[in-house]
């Protein structure tokens, strides 16, 4: 099982949210990370939320480097409706446009999660029809016809 790394820019973008939560040992508890998930719109479905209340079973608070494998994509053969708008809602926060999130950015993660190019294609090519002028589609309206 391969999992995509957090890109710089990512990281930086995850570790001021994460700070707005942090206690003083730099750590988040379980409400923390709730509150975070509140912020960026993410909505865990029910296996998400239980994988979430396991993490703080053993410890009270993670740190940053705990919080970010919460975001690392994992490889997975099936993925729910929310899972997908949930992937795509923390994307976006990358643009002022919310809802929407550019084709070639999609394209990108595609390839650093390892797919081969005419994968992407036939991935993307769905996208592309949604594609307005300035590179960008709507997601939410992808997820809702796709699913």
């Amino acid at each position: 099982m391969s999992s995509s790394k957090i890109q710089e820019g990512h990281k930086k973008y995850f570790r001021e949210i994460f700070n707005l939560q942090a206690n003083d040992d730099r750590k988040i508890d379980y409400n923390g990370l709730l509150e975070i998930f509140s912020m960026v719109d993410f909505h865990p479905n029910e296996k998400q939320h239980e994988e979430f209340k396991q993490l703080f079973e053993h410890k009270e608070f993670i740190d940053f480097n705990e919080f970010l494998k919460i975001f690392t994509l994992k490889s997975n053969d099936y993925y729910t409706k929310t899972d997908v708008m949930n992937a795509f809602r923390l994307l976006s926060k990358e643009y002022e446009k919310p809802g929407y999130i550019k084709v070639d950015r999609v394209w990108e993660i595609l390839k650093e999660m390892g797919l081969k190019e005419i994968e992407i294609v036939h991935l993307t090519t769905q996208l592309q029809d949604l594609e307005k002028e300035d590179g960008m589609f709507n997601f939410e309206d992808f997820v809702n016809d796709s699913f």
